[in-house]
């Protein structure tokens, strides 16, 4: 049991939570993700996987199952900003947090990406985490791969480049 703001709970989402995720972010052109409070990914959205096979995951692959946290983790050696996103997603599932986000590359062989990380806790409504990575390609030249103007917005929080997402899966 995980004690949160002071009410007790089991670390994973209701099937409601689920249900509710798959309703609001099936379609969501952001690649989104529902976890439970150790990291597990319970659900994703439609664009989450077809992200997955545009760079090369097979057909059928799940993601469900597999730990966001240990994904980071395997990563940290080679990347900085995977690192800043395990530390935002742990300061969220575990110390109380109540979002997250930062903006980091992810450039692909054919072109410059740029990407917005947004973690949100679910608490009290439901034990969980919605994570969602959303490209920016409206905020940044994607040619000027030195661009100074990209430079200041690495690891700065959401709230300096728009508004709070609030992805609540509560009605």
């Amino acid at each position: 049991m995980l004690e949160a703001r002071g009410a007790t709970m089991a670390h994973h989402p209701t099937s409601s939570s689920v249900l509710l995720f798959q309703q609001l972010f099936g379609n969501f052109p952001s690649h989104s993700a529902l976890l439970d409070l150790e990291g597990q990914i319970i659900a994703v959205n439609r664009s989450w996987n077809d992200f997955g096979r545009k760079n090369g995951l097979a057909n059928g692959y799940s993601f469900e199952g597999q730990n966001y946290l240990a994904v980071c983790e395997n990563a940290a050696s080679q990347c900085r900003y995977a690192v800043e996103a395990m530390i935002g997603l742990l300061d969220v599932m575990k110390a109380g947090r109540p979002t997250f986000s930062m903006v980091y590359p992810c450039h692909s062989p054919s072109e410059k990406q740029w990407y917005r990380l947004w973690i949100e806790l679910q608490l009290p409504h439901s034990p969980s985490v919605i994570v969602a990575h959303t490209r920016l390609k409206d905020y940044f030249d994607e040619s000027d791969t030195e661009s100074e103007s990209i430079r200041p917005l690495m690891g700065v929080p959401f709230e300096l480049l728009n508004q709070p997402m609030n992805l609540r899966l509560h009605r």
